[in-house]
């Protein structure tokens, strides 16, 4: 019983009117419900209670707990309870509802979120499983090739080395066809004797690009050298034939001596030109022995000197075109000795005019004559300032590693 004062039934109103429900949150119409709220017991569809909002103390929002599925202790869901409860009850009705409708919302969220994980977390799981197993895959590949990889392998490897013995194949073929003919040695080489008729038959103006320097002797065939020009056409060369019949000089004309020796055959000298631009004057030819004096002092075994050729050549006439001229002589050996196969005309003075040199290849017997038909070339220009000038070039013979017979001179004039 309630104690009884003078303002006894006054304080029991503020009592009521102060202390709300424990049960209803405050401002609310409705009476309260029972303290201890019973799991389970519907509730009134006018007046929302604390299980509306938050639930009873046993139970749990959807999703709330850890995200792991393990439930929180029950003294942690007490405590959260009661915080609940109480901050609730000590707002107002509207701002309470709209608060726990948030809570509930993100307990829901919260629980989606959770589940997202757990989705995540399997995938993660799947993902590395799956990528394990491929890697395992590949080292199993890369230790031990499968049959099905070792067959496109190897059928590869067997179409590249057909493809490698077809293009080595191709190879020697095209070399061998492209290699060209066996050298031929002025020993062997030789030319139809009617090349030298034919030639000396032409006219100056039709002389051959390809004319031949030709020598003639008792045992051996006929050696050619070749020099090419522009201006006209060669002459075809035949099938080789039996040497010309060997010229014998002479014993009158010829005067024997011990060592080797040579002399030009009189008469047997000409020039053939094969440009106008050129032209030949005879009061030079012949005989240069006073001249080359001096000169033929460093070879005591050379006894004369013969001018075979003084060429002048008129620059203006060339318009720049290489030209060329022939020049025909016939030597004799005068001697009591062969001239040896390793026989040549060698280069001793000035450019040589294209013609550096002329191997025998053959030898010459004592008697017998040698005939010769050596091709020059001639500069565009002079070694002047102005395109003119004089050029000198001079041969010997040489035999056995010794010079003997005439030195032999060739004179051209730019003017």
């Amino acid at each position: 019983p309630e104690p009884e004062n003078e303002n006894g039934a006054s304080d029991r109103r503020l009592s009521r009117a102060t202390v709300h429900s424990m049960d209803t949150p405050p401002g609310s119409r409705g009476p309260s419900p029972s303290p201890t709220p019973v799991r389970g017991k519907p509730k009134s569809k006018h007046t929302p209670g604390k299980e509306e909002f938050i639930g009873t103390p046993n139970s749990k929002v959807e999703g709330e707990g850890s995200c792991d599925g393990e439930d929180d202790d029950e003294d942690k869901e007490e405590l959260h309870y009661d915080w609940q409860f109480d901050l609730l009850n000590s707002m107002p009705r509207d701002k309470a509802l709209e608060l726990a409708r948030v809570l509930k919302r993100s307990e829901k969220e919260k629980a989606q979120a959770c589940a997202q994980a757990a989705k995540l977390r399997r995938q993660v799981q799947d993902l590395q499983r799956s990528s394990s197993e491929e890697v395992s895959q590949e080292r199993e590949a890369l230790a031990g090739g499968s049959p099905q990889t070792e067959a496109p392998k190897r059928r590869f490897g067997f179409l590249l080395a057909l493809v490698g013995m077809v293009v080595v194949l191709s190879a020697a073929v095209y070399a061998a066809g492209s290699l060209p003919p066996p050298a031929v040695s002025p020993s062997e080489a030789t030319v139809d004797s009617r090349l030298a008729a034919t030639a000396s038959a032409t006219s100056p103006s039709e002389v051959p690009a390809a004319t031949a320097v030709t020598t003639t002797t008792t045992t051996t065939t006929t050696t050619t050298t070749t020099l090419a020009l522009t201006q006209v056409a060669a002459l075809p060369v035949t099938q080789p034939a039996a040497p010309p019949p060997v010229q014998q000089t002479p014993p009158a004309a010829i005067t024997a001596v011990d060592e080797l020796s040579a002399v030009i055959t009189p008469g047997s000298t000409s020039l053939a030109f094969m440009h106008k631009a050129l032209a030949s004057d005879t009061r030079y030819l012949g005989d240069a022995t006073r001249d080359m004096a001096q000169a033929m002092a460093f070879y005591p075994t050379v006894q004369s000197a013969f001018r075979v050729g003084h060429v002048y050549v008129t620059s203006s006439a060339l318009d720049g075109r290489q030209v060329a001229y022939i020049a025909r002589l016939t030597l004799a050996n005068n001697g009591r000795q062969a001239w040896p196969a390793s026989t040549s005309l060698k280069l001793v003075l000035g450019d040589g005019l294209g013609m550096h040199g002329l191997a025998f290849g053959q030898e010459v017997p004592p008697g017998a004559t040698l005939d010769l038909e050596l091709q020059f070339e001639v500069p565009r220009h002079g070694r002047g300032a102005d395109g003119k000038g004089f050029s000198r070039s001079a041969w010997i013979m040489e035999g056995a590693g010794s010079p003997f017979g005439p030195l032999l001179l060739m004179d051209v004039v730019w003017v």
